[in-house]
Protein backbone atom coordinates (compact mmCIF):
# COMPACT_ATOMS: atom_id res chain seq x y z
CA UNK A 1 0.00 0.00 0.00
CA UNK A 2 2.99 2.90 0.52
CA UNK A 3 4.55 2.45 -2.50
CA UNK A 4 1.47 2.84 -4.69
CA UNK A 5 0.93 6.36 -2.61
CA UNK A 6 4.49 7.05 -3.40
CA UNK A 7 4.52 5.75 -6.66
CA UNK A 8 1.22 8.30 -6.97
CA UNK A 9 3.32 11.01 -5.15
CA UNK A 10 5.93 10.68 -7.84
CA UNK A 11 3.38 10.54 -10.60
CA UNK A 12 1.84 13.54 -9.68
CA UNK A 13 5.35 15.23 -9.09
CA UNK A 14 6.20 14.73 -12.47
CA UNK A 15 2.51 15.84 -13.89
CA UNK A 16 2.66 19.17 -11.98
CA UNK A 17 6.17 20.53 -11.48
CA UNK A 18 4.22 23.48 -9.43
CA UNK A 19 3.07 21.63 -6.81
CA UNK A 20 5.69 19.56 -6.12
CA UNK A 21 7.96 22.46 -5.77
CA UNK A 22 5.68 24.18 -3.22
CA UNK A 23 5.97 21.02 -0.47
CA UNK A 24 9.11 21.34 -1.00
CA UNK A 25 10.20 23.44 2.21
CA UNK A 26 13.88 24.85 2.44
CA UNK A 27 15.20 24.90 5.87
CA UNK A 28 18.39 27.16 6.35
CA UNK A 29 21.31 25.18 8.72
CA UNK A 30 21.66 27.49 11.66
CA UNK A 31 25.33 25.94 12.62
CA UNK A 32 26.89 24.60 9.47
CA UNK A 33 30.22 23.63 11.37
CA UNK A 34 27.81 20.64 13.04
CA UNK A 35 27.39 18.71 9.62
CA UNK A 36 29.09 15.73 9.75
CA UNK A 37 30.00 14.56 6.27
CA UNK A 38 30.43 10.76 5.57
CA UNK A 39 34.69 11.18 5.78
CA UNK A 40 34.52 12.41 9.26
CA UNK A 41 32.04 10.22 10.54
CA UNK A 42 34.35 7.64 8.73
CA UNK A 43 37.50 9.28 11.00
CA UNK A 44 35.62 9.39 14.20
CA UNK A 45 33.63 5.99 14.21
CA UNK A 46 34.45 3.97 16.79
CA UNK A 47 33.50 0.42 16.11
CA UNK A 48 33.42 -1.46 20.24
CA UNK A 49 32.99 -4.62 19.19
CA UNK A 50 35.96 -5.24 17.46
CA UNK A 51 39.14 -5.33 19.97
CA UNK A 52 40.86 -1.57 20.33
CA UNK A 53 44.93 -1.17 19.37
CA UNK A 54 45.84 -1.81 22.40
CA UNK A 55 44.20 -1.98 26.30
CA UNK A 56 47.78 -1.10 28.05
CA UNK A 57 47.67 2.84 29.08
CA UNK A 58 50.91 4.19 28.43
CA UNK A 59 52.69 7.05 30.59
CA UNK A 60 53.81 10.10 29.06
CA UNK A 61 54.50 11.41 32.66
CA UNK A 62 58.88 11.70 33.21
CA UNK A 63 59.44 11.77 36.55
CA UNK A 64 63.01 12.17 36.23
CA UNK A 65 62.54 15.36 33.84
CA UNK A 66 60.19 17.10 36.12
CA UNK A 67 63.08 18.51 38.43
CA UNK A 68 64.06 20.83 35.24
CA UNK A 69 61.01 22.09 35.03
CA UNK A 70 60.10 25.52 36.18
CA UNK A 71 56.71 26.03 38.43
CA UNK A 72 54.90 27.25 35.23
CA UNK A 73 56.07 24.23 33.36
CA UNK A 74 54.64 22.04 36.46
CA UNK A 75 51.35 23.19 35.79
CA UNK A 76 51.18 22.62 32.59
CA UNK A 77 52.04 19.20 33.29
CA UNK A 78 49.29 18.70 36.02
CA UNK A 79 46.76 20.54 33.34
CA UNK A 80 48.26 17.55 31.29
CA UNK A 81 47.40 14.91 33.82
CA UNK A 82 43.68 16.27 34.43
CA UNK A 83 43.02 16.40 30.44
CA UNK A 84 44.16 12.76 30.54
CA UNK A 85 41.87 11.78 33.28
CA UNK A 86 39.34 13.59 31.39
CA UNK A 87 39.74 11.56 28.49
CA UNK A 88 39.55 8.41 30.66
CA UNK A 89 36.12 9.86 31.83
CA UNK A 90 34.92 10.51 28.08
CA UNK A 91 35.88 6.85 27.39
CA UNK A 92 33.54 5.50 30.17
CA UNK A 93 30.75 8.00 28.96
CA UNK A 94 31.14 6.76 25.53
CA UNK A 95 31.10 3.09 26.17
CA UNK A 96 27.92 3.37 28.71
CA UNK A 97 25.96 5.16 25.65
CA UNK A 98 27.04 2.20 23.30
CA UNK A 99 25.74 -0.67 26.05
CA UNK A 100 22.12 1.10 26.87
CA UNK A 101 20.15 -1.42 28.68
CA UNK A 102 21.60 -5.15 27.77
CA UNK A 103 24.44 -6.81 28.73
CA UNK A 104 27.76 -4.64 27.79
CA UNK A 105 28.97 -7.77 25.95
CA UNK A 106 26.35 -7.25 23.81
CA UNK A 107 27.44 -4.02 22.21
CA UNK A 108 31.36 -3.55 23.62
CA UNK A 109 33.68 -5.73 23.49
CA UNK A 110 35.26 -6.63 27.26
CA UNK A 111 38.68 -5.45 26.02
CA UNK A 112 37.19 -2.00 25.55
CA UNK A 113 36.60 -1.85 29.23
CA UNK A 114 39.99 -3.03 30.49
CA UNK A 115 41.30 -0.06 28.62
CA UNK A 116 38.98 2.27 30.43
CA UNK A 117 40.55 0.38 33.47
CA UNK A 118 44.03 0.63 32.66
CA UNK A 119 43.26 4.32 31.54
CA UNK A 120 42.01 4.79 35.39
CA UNK A 121 44.82 3.03 36.47
CA UNK A 122 47.79 4.84 35.17
CA UNK A 123 46.32 8.29 35.85
CA UNK A 124 46.20 7.25 39.02
CA UNK A 125 50.00 6.21 39.62
CA UNK A 126 51.17 9.46 37.49
CA UNK A 127 49.31 11.96 39.50
CA UNK A 128 50.70 9.79 42.63
CA UNK A 129 54.04 10.34 41.29
CA UNK A 130 53.48 13.71 40.54
CA UNK A 131 51.71 14.53 44.24
CA UNK A 132 55.75 12.60 45.27
CA UNK A 133 57.97 14.81 43.38
CA UNK A 134 55.47 17.95 44.52
CA UNK A 135 56.68 16.97 48.27
CA UNK A 136 59.78 16.74 47.32
CA UNK A 137 59.95 19.82 45.73
CA UNK A 138 58.29 21.35 48.49
CA UNK A 139 61.00 20.19 50.64
CA UNK A 140 63.82 21.25 48.70
CA UNK A 141 62.87 24.49 48.75
CA UNK A 142 62.10 24.72 52.65
CA UNK A 143 65.76 23.22 53.44
CA UNK A 144 67.79 25.61 51.07
CA UNK A 145 66.40 28.59 53.45
CA UNK A 146 66.70 32.33 52.37
CA UNK A 147 67.19 32.47 48.69
CA UNK A 148 65.62 34.83 46.90
CA UNK A 149 61.76 34.12 46.04
CA UNK A 150 62.21 31.12 47.86
CA UNK A 151 58.36 32.24 49.34
CA UNK A 152 57.14 32.60 46.23
CA UNK A 153 58.46 29.42 44.89
CA UNK A 154 56.73 27.77 48.23
CA UNK A 155 54.01 29.82 47.27
CA UNK A 156 53.52 28.22 43.61
CA UNK A 157 54.32 25.28 44.67
CA UNK A 158 51.07 24.83 47.58
CA UNK A 159 49.18 26.28 44.47
CA UNK A 160 50.20 23.23 42.52
CA UNK A 161 49.34 20.96 45.32
CA UNK A 162 46.22 22.40 46.13
CA UNK A 163 45.23 21.64 42.39
CA UNK A 164 46.84 18.42 42.46
CA UNK A 165 44.84 17.42 45.58
CA UNK A 166 41.45 18.20 43.32
CA UNK A 167 43.26 16.44 40.61
CA UNK A 168 43.39 13.38 42.91
CA UNK A 169 39.90 13.94 44.21
CA UNK A 170 38.69 13.54 40.75
CA UNK A 171 40.50 10.17 40.00
CA UNK A 172 39.96 8.89 42.86
CA UNK A 173 36.33 9.07 42.35
CA UNK A 174 36.34 7.47 38.88
CA UNK A 175 38.29 4.61 40.59
CA UNK A 176 35.04 4.15 43.05
CA UNK A 177 32.92 4.75 39.74
CA UNK A 178 34.66 2.35 37.29
CA UNK A 179 33.63 -0.67 39.75
CA UNK A 180 30.20 0.27 39.55
CA UNK A 181 30.70 0.60 35.80
CA UNK A 182 32.19 -3.01 35.66
CA UNK A 183 28.81 -4.26 37.63
CA UNK A 184 26.56 -1.97 34.44
CA UNK A 185 28.88 -3.73 31.92
CA UNK A 186 28.14 -6.92 33.85
CA UNK A 187 24.64 -6.61 34.20
CA UNK A 188 22.99 -4.06 31.98
CA UNK A 189 21.65 -2.57 35.50
CA UNK A 190 23.27 0.94 35.97
CA UNK A 191 22.76 2.01 40.00
CA UNK A 192 25.20 4.83 40.00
Amino acid sequence: MKRRISLKLVLVSLAFPQLAAAQIQSVPLEHPDEIVTEEIHAQTYINYLALPETTEAVTSLDVQQLRYKSEIELAAELSRLEADTAGCISLRGDLEAEIGDGPGSWFVNPAWVKLYQNCVLQNRRDLRSFGVFLEQRLANIISTGGEEGATLQTELIDRLRAKHSAATRVIDQELRTQRKFVSYYNTGERNY
